[in-house]
């Protein structure tokens, strides 16, 4: 199953969740604790998505995201975008994670994809300065109580292999000494 693939059916999962009422409270929350919901999903309504205008659709402010993915769909894990958070401040971190914590929720993964060509099988220069934003977003997960980073690859063609490999050992590393994987 390709990662769409299972996303939609988790989508639609969470869909017929909220659709059916009581679906979770009879037995079925431990499917429902298999998943998680992407805040992507939610770009469009995001009071501050990643990088489009501010609309008269944006009604979401990502600090109320937790209580409304848990209220609407009775999920409980959470995948960010980098993106979507506003600060990387520590006050502001911990106010989410407070947030999150609230809705007896959790960050199951950041995404990190900083755009353009930054990513481990980049040019050296690209490359370097992919491992140093991915490592201070593997702080701001340890932070948040996150276990986990997903790592933008970039496109690994076979000259970009051995460079991509050392980059995701130094970050391997890094994130273990901060118990993010």
């Amino acid at each position: 199953m390709e990662r769409r693939e299972f996303l939609m059916a988790a989508t639609a999962a969470a869909v017929f969740a909220s659709a059916s009422k009581g679906w979770a409270q009879g037995g079925n929350q431990a499917k429902l604790d298999r998943i998680a919901i992407m805040s992507l999903n939610f770009d469009g309504i995001l009071k501050a998505g990643t990088g489009a205008p501010p609309t008269p659709a944006r009604t979401l402010d990502v600090m109320d995201l937790p209580q409304m993915i848990a209220d609407r769909f009775g999920v409980h894990h959470i995948e960010m975008q980098h993106g979507h958070f506003l600060s990387t401040e520590a006050a502001y971190l911990k106010d989410f994670a407070a947030r999150v914590t609230k809705t007896k929720s959790q960050i199951s993964q950041i995404n990190l994809e900083f755009g353009g060509q930054v990513s481990v099988s980049a040019s050296f220069s690209q490359r370097a300065e992919a491992v140093d934003l991915t490592k201070q977003w593997i702080e701001h997960a340890e932070a948040l109580g996150c276990a986990r980073g997903m790592v933008n690859q970039g496109s690994l063609a076979t000259s970009a292999q051995p460079g991509a490999i050392e980059a995701l050992k130094i970050l391997a590393e890094y994130g273990k000494a901060h118990k993010v994987s």
